[in-house]
């Protein structure tokens, strides 16, 4: 599966089940990127993720998520790294 495919440029969040549109940061980016570029365009997507009507509540849960996922990989990342250099 190409990640294009889980990131939805080509169907779009709305066509994920469930709390799947919430959870992946790729969409939520892409979605950011959308809203910056084509304002109106950007706003449909953010509003097929998190289905409210204040585009900049949405753009900030979004931008919460990238950074929740980002934080939460470089954790990941810096334990890993730190476990496997000293041992």
């Amino acid at each position: 599966m190409r990640s294009a495919e889980i990131a939805g440029p080509d169907h779009g969040p709305a066509a994920l089940v469930g709390g799947h549109r919430q959870a992946l940061p790729l969409t939520h980016g892409l979605a950011l990127f959308r809203c910056g570029l084509t304002p109106v365009a950007g706003a449909k997507a953010l509003h097929n993720i998190w289905g409210l009507s204040n585009v900049r509540e949405m753009a900030a849960l979004s931008l919460l998520v990238v950074a929740a996922y980002a934080f939460v990989l470089f954790g990941v990342g810096l334990r890993l790294f730190t476990r496997n250099g000293t041992s």
